[in-house]
Parts: C-alpha cells; sequence; structure tokens
C-alpha cells in the first residue's frame, strides 16, 4: 500500500513539474517575442524596430559626411580666395607705394 502512495505521489509530482515547465516555457516564448519585436519592430506599429533605427542612424551619418565635405570644399577655397586677395592687396599696395615713391622723388 506504501508503494502506491508513493507511486501516486510522484505522478502527482511529475504532473507538476511539466505544468511549471510549460509555464516557463510559455513566458520563454513571450520573453523571445519581446526580443523579436524590438529587433525587427511591431507590424502593428510600423517602427521597425532597432534595425531601422541602425538605418536611419546610417543614413544620418552618410548625410553628415556629406555635409562635411561640402563645408570642408567650401573652407579650402575661402581659404585660396583669401590668400588671393591678401596676395592681389599686397601687389596693389606695393604698386601704389612704387607710384607715389616715384612721383615723390622725381625731380
Amino acid at each position: 500500500m506504501n508503494t502506491v502512495q508513493q507511486e501516486k505521489d510522484q505522478v502527482f509530482e511529475t504532473q507538476r513539474e511539466i505544468r511549471e515547465m510549460k509555464s516557463d516555457m510559455g513566458d520563454l516564448r513571450g520573453k523571445i517575442n519581446e526580443i523579436h519585436t524590438a529587433i525587427m519592430g511591431s507590424s502593428m506599429t510600423q517602427d521597425g524596430g532597432l534595425v531601422q533605427r541602425l538605418r536611419d542612424v546610417e543614413s544620418r551619418q552618410a548625410e553628415m559626411e556629406r555635409n562635411l565635405h561640402k563645408i570642408e570644399t567650401y573652407r579650402i577655397s575661402d581659404v585660396k580666395v583669401r590668400r588671393t586677395l591678401w596676395t592681389v592687396g599686397l601687389a596693389i599696395s606695393s604698386l601704389l607705394g612704387y607710384i607715389i615713391s616715384y612721383f615723390t622723388h622725381k625731380k
């Protein structure tokens, strides 16, 4: 009689463990779905998840790099223009100085 009771207890315990495992599997499935939604996005919200956010960041980075290249190109040309203006200004001032000195010292 004692062994029959022990067997019933073991069966009951095994059934309880199986129910717990099923519950744990359901929780695990839910967590996996949450992770999938976070990475790939939700079809309801159409947000794209982390994958879409990464694409957006890469797109913005490429745009910023293009803008930086434009700024650097403008800066280089601006520096060249300034150097040219200073050179021309210096040449004109030297020429004016020479002309003034030529006419003031001419006797």
